[in-house]
């Protein structure tokens, strides 16, 4: 399975995120979109679109790196609330 237990490490509310992932897919039929604030996406085998509302290159020295980007299949900066329509765009593309 895609989201064996070395796979599912995140957990939201007490369910491990793989969980909620595989119900999301059983129940709606679609990859949830997930806020993950870090790691979590590519620790359990999600492509993840990162999303920043400014552009991070405009803003303080410490923001100009993402470790999140680095596993980020692409991301979407500068657009305000709109980059998020943006990414779940981009994700239907994938």
């Amino acid at each position: 399975s895609r989201f064996g237990s070395d796979k599912a490490r995140a957990v939201v509310g007490g369910i491990p995120m793989g969980r909620l992932v595989a119900d999301a897919r059983r129940d709606v039929g679609a990859d949830p979109v997930v806020a993950v604030g870090g790691t979590a996406g590519p620790a359990i085998g999600l492509p993840v679109i990162e999303v920043h509302l400014s552009d991070p290159a405009t803003r303080e020295g410490f923001r100009h790196l993402s470790y999140v980007g680095i596993a980020a299949v692409d991301e979407v900066k500068g657009l305000g609330p709109r980059g998020y329509a943006v990414a779940l765009d981009k994700a239907a593309a994938l």
